[in-house]
């Protein structure tokens, strides 16, 4: 098995352009996999790093009837990662 290094400074993986390189607001240039299906008509790109750990945390356990307090008190027992920039911030 290899690791994230090995593959990602593989020959045949970059020969075969299945790597790109996007840029993340906090960390930067980031190098992650291209999408696996390439279509002529439509080729596939990425676009944005995804989402940060944490991102959607609130808003998703609030949209499933979590109240705030007892979400802040999963967040006080590291039950659940949220992050600041939740837009759902209790």
């Amino acid at each position: 098995m290899r690791d994230r290094d090995e593959l990602f400074d593989d020959g045949q993986v970059q020969a075969m352009g299945m790597l790109t390189e996007i840029t993340d607001e906090e960390l930067g240039r980031v190098t992650m996999m291209a999408p696996a299906v390439r279509l002529s008509r439509t080729p596939g790109e990425v676009r944005f790093p995804g989402r940060h750990l944490g991102a959607d945390t609130r808003a998703v356990l609030q949209e499933l009837g979590h109240s705030p307090d007892r979400i802040a008190e999963w967040e006080a027992s590291a039950v659940v990662v949220t992050s600041p920039a939740d837009p759902v911030a209790t």
